[in-house]
């Protein structure tokens, strides 16, 4: 499992890592990147969150920075077995170097009538949108879109593109 982190940090503040139980991601190139972070335990966390929300959260991979944006929203989420809080956060990145990258573990994979691929696999750090991504017997295509869960247990990237 891909070991990863999360700190959250402001103007004038220090950055804080924070315990989070996953985080979502949407990747494209040149359009708006989603990060989400999720933690259960908010009130361990509520004060310094409270503090940066104006600030910067950054995604960790195997302790180097993966990804980073700016916080938007927070989001505390009740129901009647648990309690939660999600910060939200984006960030316009254009991806200017794109690699050959080979995707493995592959999980599912759909290719639909104009050739569009929908590949999920586990979770590669270094596949990035606009990557030319070979699959196992060697077809290729352009990423457009991804899609990561990063958690304690799992992990996956769904990847699609022509």
């Amino acid at each position: 499992m891909t070991a990863f982190g999360v700190t959250i940090e402001a103007d004038g503040l220090d950055e804080v890592e924070i315990k989070a139980d996953s985080v979502n991601l949407r990747l494209r190139h040149i359009s708006a990147t989603y990060i989400r972070v999720n933690i259960s335990d908010m009130l361990a966390w509520a004060d310094e969150i409270i503090e940066r929300r104006n600030g910067q959260v950054r995604i960790y991979i195997d302790e180097a920075e993966y990804i980073y944006g700016n916080i938007q929203n927070i989001y505390f989420n009740r129901s009647d077995r648990k309690t939660s809080l999600s910060l939200a956060a984006t960030r316009f990145i254009t991806y200017s170097s794109p690699q050959a990258r080979d995707l493995k573990d592959i999980f599912t994979l759909r290719i639909d009538d104009d050739g569009r691929h929908k590949v999920r696999c586990a979770f590669d750090k270094n596949v990035r949108p606009q990557d030319t991504v070979t699959l196992p017997g060697g077809q290729t295509f352009t990423v457009g879109f991804m899609a990561a869960h990063l958690g304690y247990n799992d992990g996956w990237l769904d990847v699609e593109g022509q």
